[in-house]
């Protein structure tokens, strides 16, 4: 595991490519609470580590030179008004987080008591304690200088807690929704599962699509925790505006006979950089991760993925699928590790592109790291061109090009959609990626 992380870590260069730093770092700008000792040893650690360049193998793909970090401004969270409405009848709770207010709906009839669900802000409030035992356990500061960041100015973010045999049968839905023009915004989702708890989670980041609002920024912390024989689905959706710089580290850590699947879908944001890891570190534990991205115009996507095998009978499973549009790029780069304990390992990890441009561009950098026998381990990659044996059948019963392309794309991510059990979230993840769909293979053929 130790020469996987070496692969991330960064040159010893003082500033980024810009030669610039934000304009808010600054101590003063923590604002005083139960969590600040968290935020002010991240700041530090933030101070000491320095900006990723090309030098960097995971950022050699990514250049920070376009981001005007002296430019955007910390978004001021300040007092949120906390509303709370009727009992949900199609999740068992949700939360939304605005710029200025806290919406909170929960169905006490669905929902144990004993379930916490709310933002970090309140959190840091009522369960300090346990909130200061969980934060920072799964992805630590020290892992990179924008998780640094992240961790230090996460101004809010999804406190989600599931006692131990506590199975909530309805999902959970967020949504994080703060950004405009010229912001730079930090998120912190920490999802907790004791031993024996099960629960299906859904959550949103958004902006707004204008064109007028000047560059932001988001940075973005997700920590997944998965006791022993605990199980999480979670759909995870990035929509934000094409002015949004956006990079996160998200990292699942799964205990013995623990299962995950979890979807990530990235349709918005001007560029982007992702991190996405799976620690199998108990016996038997399992992860599916499955991703989806549709870029279009000069949409820049980097994702980044590891599976990490730390003990014997983990398996995992990576499947990642892009539609790339306009002078679009995307690329992936994945790494299965096996540690020397983690025999009877199970690991696989697949990437697909299809290119709807002569102009367009991905990426495939798939990566296997094997130090135990007795262990299955595999990858596999494609970029291609929508089939013309695929559109001539379709076109020879009638349906016209620009139809039969449609088709052809939705299929393409169709198996990926289909692995959403609940219905309803389902049809929301379909809904947003038709559309996308619709409209860019309408503008093409037009």
């Amino acid at each position: 595991m130790n020469s996987l992380n070496s692969n991330r870590s960064s040159t010893n260069q003082p500033k980024n490519e810009n030669g610039k730093d934000f304009g808010f770092i600054n101590k003063k700008n923590i604002e005083p609470t139960p969590l600040s000792d968290y935020h002010l040893d991240a700041l530090e650690s933030y101070q000491k580590t320095p900006f990723p360049t090309h030098n960097d193998e995971a950022w050699r793909r990514t250049s920070l030179i376009g981001l005007e970090l002296n430019q955007l401004e910390l978004l001021q969270i300040g007092n949120m008004r906390n509303i709370i409405e009727g009992s949900s009848t199609e999740y068992a709770a949700q939360l939304l987080l605005s710029r200025d207010k806290i919406t909170q709906d929960v169905n006490k009839n669905l929902v144990s008591e004993k379930l916490i669900f709310t933002d970090i802000r309140n959190a840091a409030v009522q369960y300090p304690e346990l909130l200061n035992n969980l934060l920072g356990k799964v992805v630590k500061a020290t892992e990179g200088k924008f998780a640094a960041l992240s961790a230090a100015f996460a101004q809010q973010g999804i406190f989600l807690y599931v006692p131990k045999n506590v199975k909530i049968e309805l999902p959970v839905y967020s949504k994080i929704d703060c950004i405009k023009s010229s912001d730079a915004f930090f998120s912190h989702l920490v999802i907790w599962l004791e031993e024996g708890a099960s629960i299906t989670y859904f959550h949103e980041y958004t902006s707004p699509h204008n064109l007028n609002f000047l560059q932001s920024f988001h940075g973005g912390i997700v920590e997944l925790n998965l006791g022993e024989n605990a199980s999480l689905k979670f759909v995870e959706l990035q929509k934000f505006g094409k002015n949004v710089w956006s990079v996160t580290h998200e990292r699942a850590l799964l205990q013995k006979n623990a299962h995950l699947e979890w979807i990530y879908g990235s349709f918005g944001s001007g560029v982007s950089k992702n991190f996405i890891d799976a620690d199998l570190i108990g016996k038997n534990a399992t992860a599916n991760i499955n991703g989806l991205y549709l870029s279009d115009e000069s949409q820049h996507f980097d994702l980044d993925t590891q599976q990490n095998h730390l003990e014997t009978g983990t398996s995992s499973n990576l499947k990642i699928k892009g539609v790339l549009f306009d002078e679009s790029y995307a690329v992936w780069q994945g790494m299965v590790y096996v540690s020397p304990k983690a025999i009877q390992t199970d690991g696989y990890q697949s990437n697909d592109n299809l290119i709807l441009s002569g102009k367009a561009h991905a990426r495939s950098i798939p990566g296997l790291e094997i130090l135990a026998d007795d262990v299955k381990c595999s990858h596999g990659a494609t970029i291609s061109r929508i089939n013309d044996d695929e559109l001539f059948y379709l076109q020879s019963r009638g349906i016209n090009t620009s139809e039969a392309e449609k088709l052809i794309v939705k299929g393409f991510f169709s198996e990926l959609t289909s692995q959403i059990e609940n219905q309803k979230i389902r049809n929301k993840v379909e809904k947003v990626t038709e559309l996308r769909i619709d409209s860019r293979i309408g503008l093409i053929n037009h």
